[in-house]
C-alpha cells in the first residue's frame, strides 16, 4: 500500500472485531531482524504494519505466523493511537530506539530491559528460505558468472557507518582471488541486487562472510559460517561496536572475529 487513500481502503475491508489493533515497525533492517526473532515476546495477535520492503522478507523468513501489511508512506494514523476504530502503536518507535542508544549499552540488552524478558535462553530457529527465492538467487548468480562453488561473500556497504577506502576492498578481493575463490559482492542497488531472502540463501552457501558491520549482519550472523566483521566510525557515536557487538547476540555463530578501526 503506497498511499493513505489505499491504506484507508484496506482498513475499511478489515474486520475490526478481529483486527482492531496494529503494531507498526519503522526501523532499519537490523532492528527489524531483532523484532522478528523475538516476536513472541511482544506480539499479541495484532496485525503488523511494515514500512520497508525488506521488512517483508524478514518477517516471511523469521516470523511467518505474524499477519502483516506493507505501507510504504507515512500516513496520518501514525500520529494518533486510534484511527477509524483501529488502535495503532509502535513495536519500538525510532525515538525510543534513539533514547536507548544514548545509554551506550548493547542493543540486545536494552531490548531485553524494554520487554522485561530474558532473551538469552530463548530458542532461535534458522530463517526459512523459500524454493522460489533459492531458484531466483541461483539465476542471478548465473547472470553474474558465479556459482555456489568456493564462494566468498563480501559486503562493503553499511547505512550507519563510514565506508572503508576502495583500496582496502581491492586488497581483500585480490587476496581472495589469489586463493582461487569466487567472490560475491553484495550490493543494495543495481541490476544484480538480491532480495534479503536471496542474500541470506547465498550467504548460507558461502565459505566465509567478510563484511562491514550493517543491519544485514544481524541476520547473516545466524549462519554457521566463518564471519569476519569490520566496524568503522559512526557520525553520532565514535565507537559503535560496544552497542552492536555480535558476540552479545545469543543466536550468533561462534566463528566470528570483529575488527574495529577505532582501535586497530
Amino acid at each position: 500500500c503506497n498511499s493513505k487513500p489505499f491504506f484507508e481502503a484496506v482498513l475499511a475491508s478489515v474486520d475490526t472485531n478481529k483486527w482492531k489493533e496494529f503494531k507498526i515497525i519503522e526501523s532499519n533492517l537490523g532492528e527489524a531482524v531483532i523484532f522478528a526473532l523475538t516476536y513472541k515476546n511482544w506480539w499479541n495477535g495484532e496485525m503488523v504494519v511494515l514500512t520497508k520492503k525488506y521488512h517483508l522478507d524478514v518477517f516471511k523468513m523469521l516470523a511467518p505466523e505474524v499477519p502483516v501489511i506493507f505501507c510504504k508512506e507515512k500516513s496520518s494514523f501514525w500520529e494518533t493511537s486510534e484511527y477509524k476504530k483501529h488502535i495503532f502503536s509502535f513495536v519500538l518507535s525510532n525515538h525510543d530506539l534513539g533514547q536507548m542508544n544514548l545509554t551506550q549499552k548493547h542493543l540486545f540488552e536494552n531490548w531485553q530491559n524494554y520487554l522485561g524478558k530474558n532473551l538469552q535462553t530463548q530458542k532461535y530457529s534458522a530463517p526459512v528460505v523459500s524454493e522460489e527465492a533459492q531458484k531466483s538467487a541461483l539465476q542471478k548468480l548465473n547472470k553474474m558468472g558465479l556459482s555456489l562453488d568456493n564462494l566468498i561473500f563480501v559486503s562493503d556497504e553499511a547505512l550507519s557507518l563510514s565506508p572503508l577506502p576502495e583500496e582496502f576492498w581491492t586488497s581483500v578481493t585480490n587476496a581472495i582471488k589469489d586463493k582461487k575463490y569466487q567472490i560475491f559482492i553484495n550490493k543494495s542497488k543495481g541490476d544484480n541486487t538480491l532480495t534479503i531472502e536471496e542474500t541470506y540463501f547465498v550467504a548460507t552457501q558461502c565459505k566465509m562472510i567478510i563484511a562491514l558491520r550493517s543491519g544485514l549482519i544481524d541476520l547473516l550472523c545466524m549462519i554457521n559460517k566463518p564471519l569476519r566483521i569490520i566496524y568503522t566510525t559512526n557520525p553520532a557515536i565514535t565507537d559503535i561496536q560496544p552497542m552492536y557487538d555480535l558476540t552479545k547476540f545469543p543466536f550468533c555463530t561462534k566463528d566470528v572475529i570483529e575488527y574495529n578501526t577505532n582501535t586497530d
